[in-house]
This record gives C-alpha cells, sequence and structure tokens, in this order.
C-alpha cells in the first residue's frame, strides 16, 4: 500500500519497478552506473547454468525436444558475448572482458549491493544472447533495456518461500480444525507447557513473528526507495512516466482517497 497525495494506492511494485529500471536505463543511457561483482565470474559456467535452468525452456530429459549440445552452445554464447562486450560496456556498464562478467548494470540506482541476489545472471546472459535482436539497433537496445530491467527487479524481489510465510502469518493463524497444528497445541497443552489452548496458540503466533524479524520484504522498501529517489533526483522533467495501461491492468489501483472519506462522515 502506497499513499499518493491524498490517495490511498495498492501498487505492484514488480511491475513499477521493472518500468522504472528500463526507463532509467534509456534516460541514463551509457551511464547508468555499474554493480561491481566482489569476483568475477566465468561466462562459460554462467552459460552453461543459465542452459540447464529450467526457466530457460531446455530439458535435456525431454525425448521431444530436438538434442542440443549445450557445452558448444555455451561457448558460442560466451563468444558472442566477448565479441558485444565493447558495447554492453558502453552502453549499459556491463564489464565483460578475459572471458569473465565483472559488474553488472546498476538499472535501479542502488547505494548499496545489500539484498541483492544473483541466481539469475545465468537466465540474464542467456537471454541477452538468445533473445536479442542483434540487427536492428532500435529493437536491439529496446530488448537489451528490458532483459537487463526484469534482472535488476528480480534480483531485489524477496524469495518466494518468505512471501509465503509473511502471507500467512498475516493472515493469522490456522483453525484448530487444520489438523497438525491443532495436534501440536493439544500436546503442549498436556505436556504442561501452557495453560490452556489459547495460550498455547498466542505463544506460537510470536514465535512466527520472532522468525520472521522486523526486516522481513526489507526488499521491497529498497525497491520502494530507489523509486523514490530517482523520482527525487531527476526532477518532474526526468521522473519516470508510468503508463496508462497501468490504471487498467491492475499495477496500481486507487483503493481510497481523503476527499471520499470527508463526504462519507459529512453524511454521518
Amino acid at each position: 500500500l502506497l499513499q499518493c497525495g491524498s490517495s490511498l494506492c495498492m501498487a505492484n511494485l514488480c511491475l513499477l519497478g521493472r518500468e522504472f529500471a528500463y526507463q532509467r536505463l534509456l534516460r541514463l543511457f551509457g551511464g547508468v552506473g555499474r554493480i561491481a561483482l566482489r569476483e568475477p565470474l566465468p561466462l562459460l559456467e554462467l552459460l552453461r547454468l543459465g542452459i540447464s535452468d529450467p526457466d530457460s525452456g531446455y530439458d535435456a530429459s525431454d525425448e521431444q525436444q530436438p538434442p542440443v549440445d549445450a557445452e558448444a552452445l555455451a561457448g558460442q554464447f560466451a563468444e558472442l558475448l566477448g565479441e558485444r562486450a565493447e558495447m554492453l560496456n558502453e552502453y549499459f556498464m556491463m564489464d565483460i572482458r578475459e572471458g569473465q562478467l565483472w559488474s553488472v548494470p546498476n538499472a535501479l540506482g542502488l547505494t548499496s549491493d545489500v539484498g541483492l541476489k544473483f541466481d539469475g545472471l545465468p537466465l540474464l546472459l542467456l537471454r541477452i544472447c538468445a533473445e536479442t535482436n542483434w540487427d536492428e539497433e532500435r529493437a536491439c537496445l529496446e530488448g537489451l533495456c528490458r532483459r537487463i530491467a526484469d534482472f535488476a527487479v528480480e534480483a531485489l524481489l524477496p524469495d518466494r518461500e518468505e512471501a509465503q510465510k509473511v502471507v500467512a502469518s498475516s493472515l493469522g493463524p490456522a483453525p484448530f480444525s487444520a489438523g497438525t497444528d491443532a495436534e501440536a497445541l493439544t500436546a503442549a497443552v498436556e505436556a504442561g507447557e501452557f495453560p490452556d489452548v489459547v495460550a498455547a496458540a498466542m505463544a506460537a503466533k510470536s514465535k512466527r513473528q520472532r522468525v520472521l524479524g522486523p526486516n522481513v520484504l526489507q526488499e521491497l522498501r529498497y525497491l520502494h526507495e530507489a523509486i523514490r529517489a530517482d523520482a527525487g533526483s531527476a526532477g518532474s522533467a526526468g521522473a519516470c512516466r508510468w503508463p496508462g495501461a497501468f490504471r487498467k491492468d491492475g499495477a496500481l489501483v486507487k483503493l481510497v482517497a481523503l476527499e471520499q472519506l470527508y463526504r462519507i462522515f459529512e453524511r454521518c
């Protein structure tokens, strides 16, 4: 939930972040900044991992798919990245040299690499190689910006399991008829750990909150702060221009405005 002026809105930060990163890459073309890796990573190994990733669409165990020499394909893609290294460094500050990846674009304008997860690097490199139209300049740059923007946001999103825990915690404890939880609470009471089931349930809820911690989903706060900070530094002329479609596809939903609440209070 975000406050937009006098309105309270529900925002899909993932979609907003991708569009923001894409526009920032275009606005700061050639000077978007870089995030240096603590240690350079070998291109061949990254591309092998990208090809074997289930999200790549390739499954070596699927007999219906045509056979692919993953090692040879990784070598071809590594050679392609070597040929395009100068352009990627000049336009997006992605440093590729000596067969290794040294840095990635700072598409979100982050001031630190805290919270970033680079698990998606293999797929990013694979998609840059396999899905980029290198023959047409406009299509090439747009495709590269989109893929880098997607990676930048994915690297900052919280783990799916962690997000599910937060959702489950916000919904409160499950009903006692849920079986396993109810049995565990009853067993704790019978063992003398708690005076009754209510006390056991309250203790279980408190434990869940301690496990999640105060900084749960901190990555989403980093993403929100990056968008806000860029809007402040770029000014109204250079800030991100949100597509009008975002109002229709659920990316940004206006829930209530103070003006509407005032009218309700006046009627009361």
